[in-house]
């Protein structure tokens, strides 16, 4: 992280990266954009997770990663945050209760292979989160309120402007 510049979408700082790499970007009081570099000078975890992917197919492994509840300390995520957006660089989003994602990483190994040896980079996992929610090449973590009676899922489908201007 080399230096902040305020987001013209949010007013929140934002610090940008150094190595022009892929990115994670983690939206709070502070706009946090991530490299890899900046994630591995982190303080790191293992965690054993288990993972079943769309094919119903169930891997265990042991991942490394900055756990999410640093790097959203990090960023000053709101007290009255209920669910994190997540979205992957290929624009896929989920979202998560933050009692789950509390206890998730954003990996940048599994079982001692570098992620970004494959096709992803980085990937949020937990022992809370089940498989459609464990995405590959995190690109962005965003807190969010959603009231009680609404529906999550509403709030994945919405476009991040919407969000940030209404």
């Amino acid at each position: 992280m080399t230096r902040n510049v305020p987001d013209p979408r949010t007013g929140s700082e934002r610090d940008t990266g150094r190595d022009g790499g892929a990115t994670v970007d983690i939206i709070g009081k502070k706009w946090l954009e991530l490299t890899r570099d900046d994630l591995g000078a982190l303080p790191t975890v293992e965690r054993e997770c288990s993972v079943v992917c769309a094919s119903g197919d169930r891997t265990v492994a042991t991942w490394t990663g900055v756990p999410v509840r640093d790097l959203l300390a990090i960023a000053g995520a709101p007290p009255s945050t209920t669910h994190l957006h997540l979205s992957s660089a290929d624009n896929y989003h989920v979202c998560v209760r933050i009692a789950a994602a509390f206890d998730a990483l954003v990996a940048v190994t599994r079982d001692g292979a570098d992620l970004a040896n494959g096709n992803c980079g980085t990937r949020f996992v937990g022992t809370q989160i089940d498989g459609k929610q464990s995405i590959k090449a995190v690109a962005r973590i965003e807190p969010v309120s959603i009231e009680p009676g609404n529906d999550p899922a509403e709030q994945v489908m919405r476009p991040v402007t919407d969000r940030e201007n209404g």
